[in-house]
């Protein structure tokens, strides 16, 4: 029992840990400060010692444990082949693959403490308030383009915002208390504002599709059973978009959705980079063209989670990787039962969505993954199960633990 206390406390502190470094990132990168690079590399050796910290003490299936070694194995030989630059750049892309995967496993092995889902709330709060800072101080708010905050361009921008705004409305049904809830709802039609002036439609129908989700479990008063063909359905979904837009762009059909275009931004921008990676799967279906597709450098990225991986890694890769997120997403699926743990596991399923149009979650880096992940954290986080603590900063009243529906 003590032991098995320890061990949550370490994964309490690497909770701590991950989502301050979150913070500095953003922080960092919005107010050009020089140690992003640094912070970066921090959060992958820091994932890399949880791995090897969860190996030791808890154990690893041994199935887990031959998909994770085969994924990083097989990314890190096919990303090689046709190189022999041996850079932290031209590897940069592979590391925040693995460090997606790492990020992914220990989000639903690890139990946590009522104060780190606490921490989580209140950094990601803090994160929010970083943008309305930058905003107010005109930091990269540059609307010729799309605002960006000193991102590398609006589209990332954007991204980050979503993240934001799905933690907000998390932290709105989580915390009960009126104050909370009206900072909550500030930020909220703040972050939609900044969302709109950076014209990323992706983000846009990821927002949609969450609101969908949590309108359809909120009107059935929380009795949503989400089946086990769900999570396979909406993990797939951005791969079978990708075949349907290119023969509606090929056929003209795609034409009749002209009012969805804005300035510098029509409806088939997707087409040419999309062709591009379907060419490339065809030609190196095995072992992908990490190398020719990036001319050597190894910046790029496919705009589509799917393709990305397909294009840069293989067949192989790929249908670990998927099969790896599928019992992640599934396993998560049976646990979240209460509209807290379902909203946020819905907040998963709009990132999933929002990978049709960006390849973030796999080659993104400045912690996505840790972002992505925490939506995880939060949905499998049982409060009944958990070391009760008192809260962090915003007092959550309602401790009724029963479960809608039940």
């Amino acid at each position: 029992m003590i032991q098995r206390t320890n061990e949550s406390r370490v994964y309490n502190h690497i909770i701590y840990v991950l989502f301050s470094i979150m913070f500095l990132l953003i922080a960092c990168t919005i107010f050009t400060a020089s140690y992003v690079s640094a912070l970066f590399s921090m959060t992958f050796i820091i994932l890399l010692l949880s791995v090897l910290y969860m190996l030791m003490h808890d154990g690893i299936k041994v199935q887990d444990l031959l998909v994770i070694h085969a994924i990083i194995m097989l990314t890190i030989v096919n990303a090689t082949i046709g190189s022999s630059d041996i850079s932290f750049s031209y590897y940069r892309k592979v590391i925040i693959f693995i460090s997606t995967i790492f990020m992914l496993y220990l989000s639903t092995k690890i139990k946590v403490s009522e104060t780190a889902i606490n921490y989580i709330y209140v950094i990601n709060i803090c994160i929010a308030l970083l943008y309305v800072l930058a905003y107010f101080k005109g930091v990269g708010t540059q609307y010729t383009i799309g605002i960006t905050f000193n991102f590398s361009n609006p589209n990332l921008t954007a991204i980050f915002i979503l993240h934001s705004l799905l933690y907000v409305t998390l932290a709105f049904i989580h915390y009960k208390n009126k104050a909370s809830r009206i900072l909550f709802s500030v930020l909220f039609v703040l972050l939609m504002y900044f969302l709109i002036c950076t014209r990323a439609r992706s983000c846009f129908l990821a927002m949609a599709f969450y609101f969908i989700l949590l309108a359809i479990n909120y009107l059935t008063n929380n009795k949503v059973h989400l089946r086990k063909g769900v999570s396979f359905l909406i993990l797939i979904l951005p791969l079978l978009f990708t075949i349907v837009y290119m023969k509606m762009v090929d056929s003209n059909f795609i034409n009749i959705f002209s009012f969805a275009e804005s300035t510098g931004k029509p409806l088939s921008s997707r087409y040419h980079i999309w062709s591009m990676a379907f060419k490339s799967i065809y030609e190196h279906p095995v072992t992908g063209d990490y190398y020719g597709l990036s001319s050597g450098t190894g910046l790029f990225q496919m705009h589509n989670t799917h393709l990305d991986v397909l294009s840069s890694y293989g067949i192989f890769v790929f249908i670990l990787f998927i099969a790896f997120l599928y019992n992640i997403m599934d396993s998560t699926r049976k646990i979240a039962r209460s509209k807290s743990q379902k909203a946020s596991l819905f907040a998963f399923y709009a990132i999933i969505i929002m990978g049709t149009f960006e390849a973030a979650l796999v080659s993104g880096g400045l912690g996505m993954d840790i972002l992505s992940s925490g939506f995880l954290i939060l949905a499998r986080h049982e409060e009944g199960n958990s070391v009760r603590t008192n809260n962090f900063l915003f007092q959550k009243i309602d401790t009724n633990k029963k479960i809608c529906g039940e």
